[in-house]
C-alpha cells in the first residue's frame, strides 16, 4: 500500500487501510478547491511542512486541526466545533471545515468571533446555499472595506464596525508577533552536542596571543576572581584548585567567607598561605549577593569573574575569555557551561542578546567575565534577591553592551538535588519573575504617566481557555455601572489560535487591548506588566479570567472613591455560588490568611465593610498607589498576592481595606496546586506578616456566628477555611431563612426571580428574620446546616427539600415543571394561582395554598396627587428579549403601536430606534410605569394557561398604570386597570383607541393602586409565610 503521508510530512503517521486513504483523498480534494483554506496563513503555523498546497491540506486534516491550527484567518475549527476538532479518533470527514463545506446545517455555526453566522445570514440569506458556505460567500464578494459580522463582546452594545481589511491586518500582525515570540522562547538554550574541535582551535589561538596589560609577575592582576563561600569545607578546595590551574596566571582570587561556622575559613587560609594570589576576605553572614559585592570592592583587576564554591573552571577558561573579549573589543561575555545531571551531559551554549534574555536567561554567572569599569557602571548584585541574582546582573549588562558567547567550555556544573543548601534547591523559581518585575517593568516611567481621572483599567490575565476568557471580559464590560473602562487582557504563553482570538477582542470592543507573554508567568508579573501601562486612575486586578457579576466594576470604583479606602475588593464566590471569600483574616494562633465568610451565602457578606486583609480575587486600587508599591509581588506563586498587596499599601500609605457592598466575582476555575511546608509563598508571608495583628473574627459577631475551627484544604490559595457555628442565643422568634431561586450565578442579566426574592427577603428582615438569597448553584451550599427555613421560590429549577429544615415551596411560575414529589416533600406548599392550587390539591392530594405574587410598596406607588399619570411613553415594555421575539412586543409592533422598549438584545428583533435603553434602575421603575400611557405585560405560556398572574401586573398597577396583557384568568383582581387581549385585532383596539375609553379613570386606578399596595405586598406575603412557619415549628 502506498504511504504518501509518510513521504510528504515528517512525523505524521499514515492512515491505515484503503478506505481511510480514499476518505482522506476525497477530503483533501474538497478542501483544495475551497477559498477557506489559505495556504500562506496555514504555512506560518506549520513551517516544517513541505510540498505545497496539497501537503498543507493533508497536514491540516491529519494533524493540524487536532493541534489547534487554523486553515483561514476567519475559520477556527475549535471555535466551530470543539469536540470534532479535538478528537483524533474521528476521521477527516468529521473535520469542522469539511463539514462546513459539505453539510448544510453546519453552516449555521459561526466560524470566528469576527464572523457571526446568524448576523450574516440575516443580511444575506442566500449565503446558506453558497458552495463554500456563508464565509465563502463573504470572501467571494469582500474587499478591504467590507464590514464583518463581528460578535460584540458586550451583549448590550451594537454590532461593532470591523472591516475585513482591518481584521486581516491585525490577525496577520498578531501571527507575525506570535511567531517571533515563539522563536525567542524555543531557541535552544541547551544542547547535548558541543564542537570540541572548534573549541580546541579557539583555545590554541588565544593561548599563543599576547594579552594587553597582562602581567605575570608582581604587578596588578588582569582578572579578579570573586568566590563567595559559606559552610563549604568539603568543596571549596576543589574550586580554588580550578582557579590555580588556569593557564592565565595574572589573576587574584578573593574568597569571601560569608560567616561560615565549619572549617571553610581554615581551608581557604591554608590555600592563601601557599599561594599569595589567593586572599581570604572575612564577613558576617550577609548572604551570597552581599558577599559577592564585598569581593568586588576588594578587586584590583581589569576584568572580574565569579566562581561558586561548588563549581570548577576548565584550565583554559580565563585566558581564552580575556583574549577573545579583548580581541573583539567587548566589555563582557560568557562561555559555555557544561552540566551533568542524572547521568546525562548538556551544554548551555546560546548566542543571544537582550531580547532572548527578556524571555529566559541563558547566561550562567560562573562563565561570565565582565570589565571592572562596566560592573561599576551598572552596579553590583541586588542584595534583596535570594536567587536569580545572575539574571538580574546580565539584564542590566545587556542593556549597556553586547554579551557574546565565546564557544569554549568555561565551567563544569554537577547537579546534586540532595544538596539542600544550594540556592536552586532552597529557593523557588519565582525569583526570576521578581527580577523581571524590577528590570522589565518600567515603574519609574509608569509613575510619570498622566492618567485619565474618570477611567478605570481592568486587568484580566488569561490562558488558553478562551471560552472562560470571553465570559470574563464580557462580564467586565457589562459590570461597569456606567463608568468608563479599558480592559487589558494579558495572555500567558497562549497558543497561536487563542492568541488570535484574544487579539480580535480589540476589534469587537475598542475598550479592550491584548498583549501576550511568550513564557509561562504567574498572575503577579502578568498583571504588573499590564497595570504599569494603565491609562486609568484606578486599576482593577482580576485573579485570572474571573467572571464579574452585577455592576461589580462600578461598585469597586464607587466604594474606593466614597469610602477613601486604600483598596477595595468584591466578594468572591465559588463555582457553586457560595462565598469563597469576603476579605480575609489571620486568626489568633495561626499565621496564614483564612478567607472570611467562606461557605456562606452572598447576602451574609453584605453590606460593605472593612476587613483586616484582602483576598484578592477582584480588587481595585488607585493606580498611583499600585505603581508606588511596584505592583503585586511576583515572589508569591499564585497565592497571597492580594493579601500582601493590601497590607503593603495600608502600611505605607494608610487607609482601610474594604469589601464592596454590591457586585461579586466568581473565582476562575483552575487547578490549585497542593501546598507544602517549604512553599516560598508561605515562607515569604510568614517572614513579612507573622507579627501583624490581622484577626477578623469579630466580623462574624453581627451574624451570630463564630469559627469553631479551621479546616486544612491542602491547597495553596486557601490552605485553611473556617468551619462556622452559631454563637450565643438568638432573639426569640428569629429564624434564618434561605430563599432558593433558579437564576444561575453567572447569568448575564438579573432575572425577575432575583428582584422578587430580594424584596421578600427585605420584608422578612423587617419582621426581625435573618434572610439570605441563594442562586441556583448554591441550592445546597457548605453552610446550609445553619439555615432554619428553606423557601424554594419555584421557577425554572427544582430544589430538593433539605432534611432537618422547615421546607416551604412557593410556585410562582412554570407550573408544568413542578412534580407531585416536590409538593409532597415540602412542609407547606403555596402557588401564585388560585385555580392551579385547587387543581393540584385535587390531583395530588396535597394541600397547596394560594399565595399570589405581589409588589414592593416602597418602590411602586403612584406619583403624589396633582401629578398626572400617563405623561411618558404611550406604549411601554420593560424586559429582556430572552433572545426571542416576545409575542406581546411583536404583536404591538405589527399593529403599528411602536412601543418604547427597555431591555437587552432587542436590536435583533425590533427597529433599534424603539429601544430606549438596556436597563432601568429598579428605584426608577415604578415612576416609569406610572408615566406610561399603557404598560405591556406577558406571561410564560404555562403561567397564562394555569392562571399565574405575573409580578409585573402587581408592580404596574401599584404604580397606578394601565396594563395590557396577554389574556390570563384572574386579571379581574385589578378592577379594570389590566386588560387582556386574545388576538392582534383586540390588541389593536386597546392600543389605538383613546385609553380613557377602555380603562378606568385616574381616580379609580389610584384606588386600585392603594388596594394592591395594601393587600398584595411583600410585607403581607412575608407575614403569611412567617405565620405558617411558626405554626409548623410549634
Amino acid at each position: 500500500m502506498r504511504r504518501p503521508l509518510r513521504r510528504i510530512v515528517h512525523g505524521i503517521a499514515p492512515l491505515v487501510g484503503r478506505e481511510q486513504e480514499v476518505e482522506l483523498r476525497r477530503a483533501v480534494d474538497r478542501v483544495l478547491t475551497s477559498p477557506l483554506f489559505d495556504d500562506a496563513w496555514y504555512a506560518w503555523q506549520a513551517p516544517r511542512v513541505e510540498g505545497g498546497r496539497e501537503a498543507l491540506v493533508r497536514h491540516y486534516l491529519t494533524r493540524g486541526r487536532f493541534d489547534g491550527l487554523t486553515p483561514h484567518p476567519l475559520f477556527w475549527p475549535h471555535y466551530v466545533d470543539r469536540k470534532r476538532a479535538g478528537d483524533p479518533s474521528l476521521g477527516p470527514a468529521a473535520d469542522p471545515l469539511l463539514r462546513y463545506l459539505r453539510v448544510r446545517s453546519a453552516r449555521y455555526r459561526s466560524t470566528h468571533t469576527l464572523f457571526h453566522a446568524a448576523t450574516y445570514l440575516e443580511q444575506h440569506p442566500e449565503a446558506l446555499e453558497h458552495r463554500h458556505g456563508p464565509l465563502g460567500h463573504f470572501l467571494e464578494r469582500a474587499d478591504d472595506a467590507s464590514p464583518l459580522p463581528a460578535l460584540p463582546l458586550d451583549p448590550q452594545a451594537p454590532t461593532p464596525l470591523v472591516t475585513w481589511g482591518e481584521a486581516r491586518e491585525l490577525l496577520h500582525a498578531t501571527a507575525r508577533t506570535w511567531v517571533e515570540q515563539e522563536a525567542l522562547r524555543t531557541r535552544p538554550r541547551r544542547t547535548d552536542r558541543f564542537d570540541r574541535e572548534r573549541e580546541a582551535a579557539l583555545v590554541a589561538e588565544h593561548a599563543a596571543a599576547p594579552l594587553p596589560g597582562a602581567e605575570d609577575g608582581d604587578g596588578a592582576p588582569l582578572v579578579s576572581v570573586v568566590m563567595p563561600v559559606w559552610n563549604r569545607e568539603r568543596l571549596v578546595g576543589r574550586a580554588i584548585a580550578s582557579v590555580q590551574e588556569q593557564t592565565l596566571g595574572a589573576w587574584e582570587l578573593l574568597v569571601v567567607d560569608d560567616g561560615s561556622t565549619d572549617g571553610t575559613p581554615e581551608v581557604v587560609a591554608r590555600a592563601a598561605e601557599q599561594d599569595p594570589r589567593v586572599r581570604l576576605v572575612r564577613s558576617e553572614h550577609v548572604g551570597v549577593s552581599r558577599a559577592r559585592n564585598v569581593g568586588a570592592e576588594h578587586a584590583r583587576g581589569r576584568w572580574v569573574a565569579w566562581l561558586d564554591s561548588d563549581n570548577a573552571w576548565t584550565p583554559h577558561f580565563l585566558r581564552t575569555m580575556v583574549g577573545a573579549l579583548a580581541a573583539g573589543g567587548h566589555r563582557a561575555g560568557h562561555a559555555v557551561l557544561e552540566m551533568h545531571a542524572s547521568g546525562a551531559t548538556a551544554y548551555r551554549a546560546m548566542q543571544g542578546g537582550r531580547p532572548e534574555l527578556e524571555v529566559i536567561n541563558h547566561i550562567d554567572l560562573n562563565v561570565l567575565v565582565v570589565e571592572r569599569a562596566l560592573l561599576d557602571e551598572v552596579g553590583g548584585f541586588d542584595t534583596s534577591l535570594r536567587r536569580a541574582v545572575d539574571y538580574d546582573l546580565v539584564l542590566r549588562l545587556a542593556q549597556v553592551t553586547a554579551l557574546p558567547l565565546v564557544p569554549v567550555v568555561g565551567a563544569v556544573y554537577n547537579a546534586r538535588d540532595e544538596d539542600a543548601d544550594r540556592i536552586t534547591v532552597s529557593e523557588g523559581s519565582a525569583w526570576g519573575e521578581v527580577v523581571k518585575n524590577g528590570r522589565l517593568v518600567d515603574w519609574d516611567a509608569a509613575a510619570a504617566v498622566e492618567r485619565v481621572a474618570a477611567l478605570t483599567t481592568v486587568v484580566v490575565p488569561v490562558g488558553d481557555d478562551w471560552r472562560q476568557a470571553d465570559l470574563s471580559v464580557e462580564s467586565v464590560l457589562t459590570a461597569t455601572g456606567g463608568h468608563p473602562v479599558e480592559v487589558a487582557v494579558v495572555g500567558n504563553q497562549t497558543s497561536a489560535a487563542t492568541t488570535l482570538l484574544y487579539a480580535a477582542m480589540a476589534l469587537r470592543d475598542r475598550r479592550v487591548s491584548f498583549r501576550r507573554s511568550p513564557v509561562d508567568v504567574r498572575r503577579a508579573l502578568a498583571s504588573n506588566v499590564a497595570a504599569a501601562g494603565a491609562q486609568g486612575s484606578v486599576v482593577v486586578l482580576l485573579d485570572g479570567p474571573v467572571q464579574v457579576l452585577g455592576d461589580g466594576v462600578g461598585a469597586l470604583v464607587e466604594e474606593l472613591a466614597d469610602s477613601g479606602a486604600r483598596a477595595v475588593e468584591l466578594v468572591a464566590l465559588d463555582q457553586d455560588g457560595a462565598v469563597h471569600a469576603a476579605g480575609a483574616e489571620v486568626p489568633g494562633g495561626l499565621d496564614l490568611p483564612v478567607p472570611l465568610r467562606h461557605g456562606l451565602a452572598l447576602d451574609d457578606a453584605r453590606p460593605a465593610h472593612d476587613v483586616p486583609l484582602l483576598h484578592g480575587t477582584a480588587l481595585a486600587v488607585r493606580t498611583a498607589d499600585l505603581v508606588a508599591a511596584r505592583g503585586l509581588d511576583p515572589i508569591y506563586t499564585n497565592g497571597f498576592e492580594g493579601p500582601d498587596l493590601g497590607l503593603r499599601l495600608a502600611e505605607h500609605a494608610g487607609g482601610a481595606l474594604r469589601v464592596a457592598g454590591a457586585g461579586a466575582a466568581v473565582v476562575a476555575p483552575a487547578v490549585d496546586a497542593p501546598v507544602h511546608a517549604g512553599d516560598r509563598s508561605l515562607r515569604t508571608w510568614r517572614e513579612r506578616w507573622s507579627a501583624t495583628e490581622l484577626a477578623g473574627t469579630a466580623l462574624y459577631t453581627a451574624s451570630g456566628l463564630t469559627p469553631a475551627h479551621y479546616e486544612p484544604t491542602g491547597r495553596r490559595r486557601t490552605p485553611l477555611v473556617p468551619v462556622l457555628v452559631r454563637s450565643g442565643e438568638r432573639a426569640p422568634g428569629r429564624l434564618r431563612w434561605s430563599l432558593k431561586i433558579a437564576q444561575p450565578v453567572r447569568s448575564r442579566d438579573d432575572w425577575g426571580d432575583l428582584y422578587f426574592a430580594r424584596s421578600l427577603a427585605a420584608a422578612l428582615r423587617r419582621l426581625d428574620q435573618e434572610v439570605v438569597v441563594d442562586l441556583r448553584e448554591a441550592a445546597v451550599r457548605p453552610t446550609s446546616y445553619l439555615d432554619d427555613v428553606v423557601l424554594v421560590i419555584r421557577g425554572l429549577w427544582p430544589v430538593e427539600a433539605q432534611p432537618g429544615r422547615t421546607n416551604l415551596l412557593w410556585v410562582i411560575s412554570h407550573p408544568e415543571d413542578v412534580t407531585p414529589a416536590e409538593l409532597r416533600e415540602a412542609d407547606a406548599a403555596f402557588a401564585a394561582s388560585v385555580p392551579w392550587a385547587q387543581r393540584a390539591r385535587s390531583a395530588y392530594g396535597v394541600a397547596v395554598e394560594p399565595l399570589l405574587q405581589c409588589t414592593d410598596s416602597a418602590r411602586f406607588a403612584p406619583p403624589p396627587e396633582g401629578e398626572p399619570l400617563g405623561q411618558g411613553p404611550r406604549v411601554l415594555f420593560v424586559g429582556n428579549s430572552r433572545n426571542v421575539y416576545r409575542e406581546i412586543v411583536r404583536d404591538a409592533v405589527e399593529v403599528g403601536a411602536r412601543p418604547t422598549v427597555y431591555g437587552t438584545r432587542w436590536e435583533q428583533f425590533v427597529d433599534p430606534s424603539l429601544v430606549a435603553g438596556t436597563r432601568v434602575d429598579n428605584a426608577e421603575l415604578g415612576r416609569l410605569y406610572a408615566s406610561a400611557g399603557v404598560v405591556l405585560n406577558d406571561h410564560w405560556e404555562d403561567m397564562r394557561e394555569h392562571g399565574f398572574l405575573s409580578n409585573r401586573l402587581f408592580d404596574a398597577t401599584a404604580a397606578g398604570a394601565r396594563v395590557v396583557s396577554d389574556a390570563v384568568a384572574g386579571i379581574e383582581l385589578f378592577a379594570g386597570s389590566v386588560r387582556g387581549y386574545r388576538d392582534q385585532e383586540e390588541l389593536r383596539g386597546l392600543l389605538t383607541r383613546p385609553f380613557e375609553e377602555t380603562f378606568p379613570d385616574e381616580a379609580a386606578r389610584r384606588a386600585t393602586a392603594a388596594r394592591v399596595r395594601r393587600e398584595h405586598t411583600f410585607d403581607a406575603r412575608a407575614r403569611t409565610l412567617l405565620d405558617r412557619v411558626r405554626e409548623l415549628r410549634g
